[in-house]
């Protein structure tokens, strides 16, 4: 293609991305297939450091050997000295390796990570840090008409025009290319039912050999865990998944009924529930004989007058509430659970005025001291009355169960368990339970639940000091200026229960009855938050009535990942439509003047 007697001319910025897109395919195609195979062997590989490197290589050779990639000599462009000769691998090393790969985005993802630590989430962070660089990088070739890297290496990138050379072999890599690619998700998808994302987000290189190898020397099941945590602390709290999340309750309630726990604890708080119902609360569990009716009159109402938000249809508190009105019927009066509310109180008839409504949700700055202090000030009045200290199980969604202080004095304070652990000390424990960052992002790239599915998913709970668990950085808060990358899992919580693994889990939405006359009052709070949220209660008010009220649905999880790697395919294929179009374009401008 670039032979003597073609006529060199400056290349355009738009046929040199042209170019790029076409050669991205191909790395794309060439690292799907690597890293599927490499499942096999049971390693693991993330797409970016694999496509870095496979890039690099792939330009540097095809540099070398005949100063056009598959991209350039389908766009009619090549990569020259500035004497027009051919790059010596030492140039093309200098461009690739060094220039374009090695400063331009292996170093500034290295540097920047160096100084977070691995507390932000990998793939959004090199997204973060790159951007301005790739922008940098534009503007600095629109100044200078080049890149800074051919300028380092001393290249020229220029169109070529002459005799072309021959387009079967591109045409051949290009097709080759599209089965690579396309073929392996297709198997997947075949395989699997959904294609894995291999972003670093969902895939971390390291083994999982260390974190298998520690869960098959057997652990506690995730009762007996929590129960065995009270022989060491009085207050555990427990860190619950995302809130529609059902199966999370079904294990609460699996720990409650648990006579060891009516017995030894008794006591439950849950962010759940404003305290402004709490006598109501005490009124209903404490009323023996109530109807099917009855019961569900009195949850619905707990339900519907709801903290923070004017309404609340997640089913797992609401079946929650129904059973553990049962459970306390079949125990005796003095040994029945007693279920505490910890969230802020709210008269939703006071509230007239979209104004009055924000100075609550102002309000609200103070709410996980505020949560903390229902729990402290309750224990309190329970150890005036007993002659050992009481304990009890506490239920906090996401960070209200963290402690990100590291247990420095210094640190503020901002999360629930942080103000429970510094009046209860030693006493009191938090602990995680299996879930995902963010509904869909695995926890450590995806290593524990990889490490559990190898040991057969079993259901296992244990300390994180003094396991593999504990010392992997923690990642639950990415991007939080808090972290950085300075805590471990150990250091945030004191154990892990796996109780379900990640196809067991599910979302669940709807009350029956819920709505039933209480549309009127709804709406009217709905209104008070935005236009948006009052169409939402609109439409699930619409659901009832159409007898469409419980909805049982998978987590997003896999359908996610699948639809984020179809995007990468998508953004990659753009490539391989120009280089089809560009080959086929050719084709028939070829034809026209053979015609002629």
């Amino acid at each position: 293609m670039s032979s003597m007697d073609d006529k060199y001319i400056k290349a355009w910025l738009w046929r040199r991305l042209a170019a790029m897109w076409i050669d991205s395919f191909v790395i794309y195609s060439i690292a799907a297939l690597l890293i599927t195979s490499t499942t096999i062997l049971r390693l693991r590989i993330s797409l970016e450091p694999l496509y870095m490197v496979l890039a690099a290589v792939y330009g540097t050779a095809l540099l070398a050997w005949s100063g056009q990639t598959i991209g350039k000599r389908l766009m009619g462009i090549t990569v020259s000295t500035k004497t027009g000769d051919r790059l010596s691998l030492r140039v093309a090393l200098v461009r690739e390796v060094l220039g374009k790969w090695g400063i331009t985005v292996v170093m500034p993802v290295i540097l920047g990570r160096a100084l977070v630590g691995q507390a932000w989430v990998p793939t959004a962070y090199d997204m973060l840090i790159l951007l301005p660089v790739l922008l940098l990088l534009l503007v600095y070739y629109l100044i200078a008409k080049q890149t800074w890297y051919d300028q380092l290496a001393g290249t020229n990138v220029g169109r070529v025009t002459g005799s072309g050379g021959r387009v079967w072999p591109v045409f051949v890599t290009l097709i080759g290319a599209a089965i690579l690619g396309l073929g392996t998700k297709a198997m997947e998808f075949k395989v699997q039912d959904w294609i894995p994302c291999r972003l670093a987000i969902y895939r971390s290189m390291r083994s999982t050999g260390p974190y298998a190898a520690f869960l098959k020397h057997g652990q506690a099941t995730p009762v007996d865990y929590i129960i065995g945590l009270f022989d060491r602390y009085d207050v555990v709290v427990l860190c619950e998944r995302m809130h529609p999340e059902g199966s999370q309750w079904e294990f609460i309630y699996e720990v409650l009924q648990d006579p060891r726990f009516v017995e030894r604890v008794g006591h439950v708080f849950t962010e759940y529930g404003q305290v402004g119902m709490q006598a109501y609360m005490d009124n209903f569990m404490t009323t023996d004989g109530l109807g099917a009716s009855e019961i569900q009159e009195r949850v619905v109402h707990i339900m519907r007058n709801w903290p923070v938000w004017p309404a609340w249809t997640n089913t797992n508190f609401y079946t929650y509430l129904t059973r553990l009105y049962a459970l306390n019927q079949s125990l005796p009066v003095d040994r029945r659970i007693q279920h505490h509310f910890t969230d802020m109180p709210v008269n939703w008839s006071d509230l007239t005025k979209e104004e009055e409504y924000q100075a609550f949700r102002r309000s609200l700055r103070n709410r996980d001291e505020r949560m903390a202090q229902s729990v402290i000030e309750k224990m309190g009045r329970l150890a005036e009355s007993r002659s050992t200290p009481p304990k009890c199980l506490v239920v906090m969604n996401y960070r209200h169960a963290f402690d990100l202080t590291g247990r420095s004095p210094e640190v503020k304070r901002f999360n629930t368990y942080e103000f429970l652990k510094d009046t209860f000390g030693n006493r009191a424990a938090n602990v995680l339970l299996n879930t995902r960052i963010a509904i869909s992002v695995p926890i450590a790239g995806g290593l524990w639940d990889v490490a559990f599915e190898e040991t057969g998913n079993r259901p296992a709970a244990f300390d994180f000091e003094g396991s593999p668990f504990g010392k992997e950085p923690f990642d639950m808060f990415p991007f939080n200026p808090r972290v950085k990358g300075k805590l471990k899992y150990q250091d945030v919580f004191t154990g892990l229960v796996y109780a379900h693994p990640l196809d067991d889990q599910y979302l669940q939405t709807g009350i029956p009855g819920y709505f039933e006359g209480f549309e009127e009052e709804v709406l009217r709070r709905a209104r008070l938050v935005s236009e948006g949220f009052s169409l939402h209660i609109e439409y699930l008010i619409y659901r009832e009535k159409t007898g469409d009220v419980v909805r049982k649905s998978e987590l997003p999880g896999h359908g996610i990942e699948t639809l984020l790697e179809l995007h990468l395919l998508a953004l990659n294929g753009v490539g391989l439509m120009i280089g089809v179009g560009t080959i086929a374009l050719g084709w028939g401008l070829a034809m026209g003047k053979r015609r002629k």
